[in-house]
């Protein structure tokens, strides 16, 4: 019995080993946990998005900054849904989030098509009302261009970006090469560059632009001089550099020349440093100036764009920003000259339509002009950049994100540039210029505004291109004139119409308005005779038969009530039963001419939009035409 009773354990004994062993599984489990988010945030610090997500999606119970690091985790691979749910999670917690923390939140509710969201975080970061949408079409009205894209090589699997034309080859940045190492954080081979032919919106004879100039670090985008025998293009350092902690690959930009058939004489651009990137090339179209993209000190925001002279032999000119009117404390990346000297570039500044927008800085003597977003017809949500264009032929390149993967898109780039119609109403028959005239311009049944003539007898207007439209001048005592006016996308940038209006024979109508023989009046959308009506159509039909030398002109109108094609209708109805009646009373068709001339020569005019009836405008006038 002893030695049974010396293996039994009491309850108490019992109780103690349970809490013994549930304590060390805690400690283990605490223990696991610690090392497993000590493990997310060297991963996170080290731009290992996906090693980091995967990490903190095992964190139980994470804390608030753990929850922001996953959030930006998913951020930084694009993943904006995941990304937009915890920073709105956090956000209804009323968790403090930093200003740059803010503005990735807004990202990723316009990459969700969140836009209302996006005003309100927007709204907080810049501490005054913000509405995307809003400033976007207000752009839009004077935007120069407008864009009609269509993807390239759409159904590849590959990442395609950064294009560049040399000859009649498309030269581009892509991941297809599956014999390069694997990029950690796109899990894809580390980018080269790529060369392919053009058809349709395929990419045909793709192949690797030069083993010379391709090296197992990234290479991306480059710029061709016009003789195609100088390349400036973009690798990142052979050596990782800690800055600010994390272990980075800067961007440098190198130049190689093309001799005897081959990329020779590869280069590091002077300039050049371990502690910052200088990236993305593009040449002036005289070859003279090299445009970049860098985050060297002394810029306005996270990259800036800075050019800087090429004097030859690889010598250069110092580095100079281009300024506050390019820059801002964002991101420009990507930049692009045009033959006319314009400036193309990308920027992820607050006010886009999300990630990259497009934008464009017109030059003049060499000077940028404010910068300006290049609108919804060519921007997305997500990122586009890297952008060239050709103003003249109307075509171009661009990349994007839009589709899920990086493409290149081509484009038809289409002048919305508006143009000014002028032009100087007369006299038919003196050819004097006639003051006063009111000219009205019509888009369909759309009274869009109306303008008097100068004391020379012009006018002028503001038209938007590949719009039709017509005109309408009015003139007491004179007859209407229209003319219609499309204006072509190749038109010149100011048009010039002139009008003509023809004098209406001046009758003397003082007899008819001494008996009162000179109108009646008509109910409202009525073209009935009312019996105040009979009576004077009766008295001027024995008037018209006493005096067989004249006749009479009848001119039917309505008040302003309903459209203006409506208000046509009905006056024609109106002069039409006029004129019957007459006949009626004996009077001959030729003795009568008639006008129906709808809303036309108001007497009582009426505010734009009133519905107000008045009757002095709903008649039929008398005149007589001949003697």
């Amino acid at each position: 019995m002893r030695t049974a009773n010396f293996y039994r354990k009491s309850p108490v004994m019992i109780q103690k080993y349970l809490f013994l062993l549930a304590l060390c599984f805690v400690i283990q489990l605490s223990w696991g946990q610690k090392t497993l988010l000590k493990e997310a945030n060297k991963a996170f610090k080290a731009n290992d998005f996906n090693t980091a997500i995967a990490d903190y999606k095992m964190i139980e119970n994470p804390d608030n900054q753990t929850q922001l690091s996953l959030a930006d985790s998913y951020y930084h691979l694009g993943k904006m849904s995941e990304a937009a749910s915890i920073y709105q999670k956090l956000y209804a917690a009323a968790v403090d989030l930093s200003q740059e923390e803010l503005l990735r939140f807004a990202n990723a509710e316009k990459a969700t098509n969140n836009y209302d969201q996006a005003n309100t975080i927007l709204s907080k970061y810049a501490q005054k009302p913000v509405n995307i949408e809003q400033k976007l079409a207000e752009n839009a009205e004077n935007l120069p261009l407008i864009f009609e894209l269509q993807i390239l090589d759409k159904d590849s699997e590959y990442s395609d970006f950064g294009p560049a034309l040399l000859n009649d080859q498309l030269v581009f940045c892509s991941d297809r090469n599956t014999n390069s190492p694997i990029f950690t954080r796109t899990q894809r081979p580390f980018l080269g560059l790529y060369t392919a032919t053009v058809v349709g919106n395929e990419f045909t004879n793709v192949s690797l632009f030069s083993e010379a100039i391709n090296t197992p670090l990234h290479e991306g985008n480059a710029a061709f001089t016009k003789d195609g025998k100088t390349i400036y293009f973009t690798r990142t350092n052979e050596d990782y550099k800690r800055i600010n902690g994390v272990k980075i690959a800067v961007l440098q930009l190198f130049k190689a020349d093309f001799v005897d058939g081959q990329w020779k004489n590869i280069v590091k651009l002077p300039g050049n440093d371990d502690s910052y990137s200088m990236a993305h090339p593009a040449l002036s179209a005289d070859d003279k100036t090299l445009y970049f993209t860098s985050d060297m000190p002394g810029g306005f925001g996270e990259g800036d764009i800075y050019k800087m002279e090429i004097i030859g032999n690889n010598s250069y000119g110092n580095p100079v920003n281009l300024g506050a009117s390019v820059n801002s404390e964002m991101q420009e990346q990507f930049p692009f000259i045009s033959k006319e000297g314009d400036l193309y570039f990308a920027s992820d500044r607050f006010m886009g339509l999300g990630g990259l927008d497009l934008y464009r800085s017109d030059s003049t003597d060499g000077a940028f002009a404010e910068a300006y977003n290049l609108g919804e017809t060519i921007n997305s949500n997500l990122d586009d950049f890297s952008l060239l264009i050709d103003a003249q032929q109307e075509t171009g390149y661009l990349s994007s994100n839009r589709s899920g993967t990086d493409k290149i898109y081509s484009f038809t780039a289409l002048d919305n540039r508006k143009r000014a119609l002028i032009g100087m109403v007369t006299h038919a028959e003196t050819h004097e210029a006639l003051s006063k005239v009111n000219v009205t311009l019509y888009k369909g049944e759309t009274r869009l505004t109306t303008v008097k003539t100068d004391a020379n007898g012009r006018y002028n207007f503001i038209l938007k291109p590949n719009m039709s439209y017509h005109l309408k001048a009015i003139l007491q005592d004179f007859q209407p004139e229209t003319h219609t006016v499309f204006v072509d996308r190749k038109s010149d940038m100011q048009l010039a119409i002139d009008l003509q209006l023809q004098p209406q024979a001046q009758p003397t109508t003082s007899i008819l308005v001494e008996r009162h023989l000179d109108n009646i009046y008509f109910d409202f959308d009525k073209s009935v005779i009312s019996q105040e009506g009979h009576e004077i159509l009766d008295k001027l039909a024995i008037f018209i038969q006493e005096n067989p030398s004249i006749r009479i002109g009848i001119s039917s109108y309505t008040d302003a009530v309903g459209t203006s094609s409506y208000n046509k209708i009905l006056s024609e109805k109106r002069v039409k039963a006029t004129k019957e009646y007459l006949m009626a009373r004996g009077i001959t068709s030729d003795r009568l001419s008639i006008t129906a001339s709808g809303e036309e020569h108001l007497l009582v005019e009426s505010p734009l939009g009133s519905k107000q009836k008045i009757r002095r405008n709903r008649r039929s006038e008398f005149r007589i035409l001949k003697n």
